[in-house]
């Protein structure tokens, strides 16, 4: 009996091991978890810079497929940006 446990237990294991592993998990997250800002820079010398411009929501590309979001949590991060581009001194174009 004690021998069956162990095997089945083993065996337990061993397909909770396997059908947790994916090839590209990525695949199975929700869209609020997969999210991913791209820009073209790493970093930036804002020296050279006399204004700034910036779009007034965010645009989401998935699927091949373009979204326009303006979402509460959107306007915040646009807000900040534009909030850290004046602070440094940077006008917005107008």
């Amino acid at each position: 009996m004690k021998r069956i446990s162990k095997s089945l237990l083993l065996l337990v294991c061993s397909v909770g091991l396997l059908a947790a592993c994916e090839r590209d998990p990525v695949n199975d997250l929700d869209p609020k978890d997969s999210q991913v800002f791209i820009t073209n820079h790493a970093t930036t010398n804002f020296t050279g810079y006399k204004t700034f411009s910036i779009p007034d929501s965010v645009l989401v590309v998935e699927n091949e497929k373009s979204t326009k979001m303006v979402r509460t949590q959107d306007l915040i991060f646009i807000d900040r940006i534009i909030t850290n581009l004046t602070n440094r001194a940077l006008p917005a174009c107008s």
